[in-house]
């Protein structure tokens, strides 16, 4: 039987207000929704994997001299630059999700200068050439202070790459995009990142493959074809961003580890 209603009886209209006996009832409310809310919210935060310390250096272009390589990605040897890039390959790609074969290919086996953003990640740079002709450029070899100072009367070498066969392994990974797992999206990796990376491996940014370690760390390595070469792309698209296995040699070369795969190994987990 329903208790009879009295005047006493706090009773909401909405013109007349919020009575004064309610009040307290509907702000605890309030207070105990923001909390829940604000505590899931740190849930899930917490639940996401680390974006990393990628670093995109559109605010602070860099300047490379070194020697232009083509095989199996555009890349260039440096010999003069920041200080922890120097004796290493760094890989290069054009702005956009598009390669740099076209503006590298005339350049391949030449001393030359090239400049744009640095995208770096754990280690791993890659640079994203700036736009027009003179970002990647020729030069003499006498324009280089770390040779001209030597007094050479001849101009000098590539540098010998230091290769090591680092053995054969059967990996559990993703085939990610090198620009944007580097440090240009946060993350750049998953499924959810498939379309923009299939896109960027199509336009000819080099392929990498990401594998992640129990301890919340990652190994990236460049990935190619069993003898170095660059993989065909249409045979690796539809595996992008899926988690994958596949058996391949890793080879260590001047700073990079490329793992070099069969694409017809690669199988979904």
């Amino acid at each position: 039987m329903r208790g009879k209603r009295t005047e006493e009886t706090p009773f909401y209209i909405g013109w007349a207000g919020l009575p004064p006996a309610l009040r307290g009832f509907v702000r605890g409310l309030a207070l105990c929704l923001v909390l829940v809310a604000g505590g899931l919210g740190w849930l899930v935060a917490g639940a996401q994997r680390d974006p990393g310390t990628g670093r995109w250096g559109t605010d602070a272009p860099v300047t490379l001299t070194g020697w232009f390589v083509l095989a199996p990605y555009p890349a260039l040897q440096v010999v003069e630059g920041p200080e922890e890039l120097v004796g290493r390959t760094v890989l290069m790609m054009s702005q956009g999700k598009l390669g740099a074969e076209d503006r590298v290919a005339p350049l391949a086996g030449r001393l030359g200068v090239a400049r744009g953003a640095l995208i770096s990640r754990g280690g791993l740079s890659l640079l994203e050439l700036a736009a027009g002709e003179d970002a990647a450029v020729g030069i003499d070899w006498t324009e280089v202070p770390t040779y001209a100072i030597r007094g050479t009367a001849a101009p000098p070498a590539p540098p010998t790459l230091f290769s090591q066969t680092l053995g054969r392994r059967t990996l559990a990974g993703e085939i990610i995009d090198s620009k944007c797992a580097l440090g240009v999206m946060k993350p750049g990796t998953g499924r959810a990142h498939k379309g923009c990376a299939t896109l960027c491996i199509l336009g000819g940014v080099p392929p990498m493959y990401l594998v992640r370690s129990e301890e919340g760390g990652f190994d990236a390595y460049v990935l190619t074809g069993p003898d170095g070469e660059a993989l065909p792309r249409e045979e690796i698209l539809t595996y992008v961003a899926d988690p994958v296995s596949v058996e391949g040699l890793l080879v260590e070369t001047q700073g990079l580890v490329q793992f070099r795969i069969d694409p017809g190994g690669l199988g979904r987990l």
